[in-house]
């Protein structure tokens, strides 16, 4: 129950939308019954509950902050509901570390999150090919959000294509791949068309693809590209007149809600405006620039966390972030594990998990997407993988002194040779 609980979290996570719309509450069904799984696994299985790791103190620590900045702004009348929006993730992120750290492998959440977002894809392109949507949404409303999920999935694909030995990873990640692409080139996004280029130049430079290869995929596509635009072209065509009518307009007002969102941090630099704080106080701060904003956000992820939750919860998060990227370098780089099919696996994990979070925080300079899971999941991955390997260069080292250099020999006053 402990493993499918958190792996049908991260596989239905991407397909919020389509549960919503059956059930408003049937989205919450898997991570509320992963965490009651989670707790009651470790109180009577006789293990401390959590796992420590930066990633779980920083996540702990931001969840006192969204708790205190909710204190002193109840009236700015969201607080609650959001705090109820922030809460589930951050205790997810410190469920997660634990369990993938001892009892599921970082490879199976990968593989859920690959899928789930891979069915994401797959309606988004039903919605832009079928359904009329001028711009693909599929189980989500706005084509951003639904590019940043994608995109998010890109590397975990790329990784498992290339390197994994495994022919049943290959039969998932090759159609994934092709369908994470084209829809969110169907989204017509320019965060997630950057966020694809920045881990293609990750790639690149890591060595995961050659360039031969990346300039044959390019070809391939391109020439696949030209039939498939003329069977659609009026439906592509009416997607980048209405991008093209939008473009100015929402440069226009990105700037105006960074501005708006850096005077609230400004003017509350403690604890921020609250949770939600910036949905309410966007009008007055922006100076009357959208009367008409319903549903404000600040469309950067940093400024909004800021300008809600204040400087230090800012600087917490950017922490939290910060060490999700060294923790899975760390494990890239440890030479120590046990064995090198396992050392290998949880290197590969590490690259998906390090590309996932690259593409993350790149598109949310664009978005606010802290209520999303890919952030909290790629975060949650790298720390899992680094205390594996971690536990693994432990083990080496601790088989390395009893067998191969005597020592163990010498301190039980046995006689077996020391070698070296």
């Amino acid at each position: 129950m402990l493993k499918w609980s958190l792996l049908a979290t991260l596989a239905l996570a991407p397909l919020e939308g389509y549960l919503l719309a059956v059930n408003p509450n049937l989205s919450k069904l898997a991570p509320a019954l992963f965490l009651v799984t989670w707790v009651v696994h470790r109180v009577f299985g006789g293990r401390a509950i959590g796992t420590s790791h930066p990633v779980t103190w920083c996540a702990l620590t931001l969840l006192v902050l969204v708790l205190a900045s909710a204190a002193v702004n109840l009236d700015n009348g969201w607080a609650l509901v959001y705090t109820v929006r922030w809460a589930p993730f951050l205790v997810l992120t410190v469920a997660m570390v634990d369990v993938l750290t001892h009892d599921v492998h970082p490879w199976a959440a990968l593989a859920a999150f690959l899928t789930g977002a891979a069915s994401c894809g797959v309606g988004a392109l039903v919605s832009f090919l079928f359904l009329g949507d001028a711009r693909a949404t599929g189980p989500l409303d706005d084509p951003n959000d639904l590019a940043y999920v994608l995109t998010a999935a890109v590397p975990v694909a790329i990784v498992a294509l290339v390197h994994l030995k495994d022919s049943r990873w290959k039969l998932l990640a090759a159609p994934a791949l092709l369908v994470l692409v084209l829809g969110a080139a169907a989204t017509l996004s320019r965060g997630g068309a950057i966020a694809v280029t920045v881990v293609l130049l990750w790639a690149l430079a890591r060595r995961l693809v050659r360039v031969r290869t990346a300039a044959l995929c390019a070809v391939l596509l391109a020439l696949a590209a030209v039939p498939a635009f003329d069977l659609v072209r009026n439906v592509i065509d009416g997607a980048l007149a209405q991008k093209q009518y939008i473009a100015s307009t929402n440069i226009e007002t990105r700037q105006l809600r960074w501005l708006a969102a850096a005077r609230m941090m400004g003017d509350h630099p403690l604890l921020g405006v609250g949770p939600g704080g910036f949905r309410t106080g966007y009008v007055s701060y922006g100076r009357l620039a959208e009367l008409d904003a319903l549903t404000p956000v600040a469309h950067e992820m940093y400024l909004e966390v800021g300008a809600e939750l204040g400087v230090i919860a800012l600087l917490v998060f950017l922490a939290a972030i910060a060490a999700g990227f060294l923790a899975s370098e760390a494990a890239v780089r440890n030479r120590g594990a046990d064995s090198a099919g396992r050392r290998d696996r949880l290197r590969l994990a590490a690259l998906a998990a390090q590309g996932s979070l690259l593409a993350v925080c790149t598109s949310s300079i664009f978005l606010s997407e802290e209520y999303y899971m890919p952030l909290w999941a790629a975060l949650a991955i790298t720390a899992a993988v680094h205390r594996r390997s971690e536990g693994g260069a432990r083990e080496g080292l601790a088989r390395h002194r009893r067998d191969g250099d005597g020592w163990s020999g010498v301190a039980g006053g046995g006689d077996g040779p020391a070698r070296t």
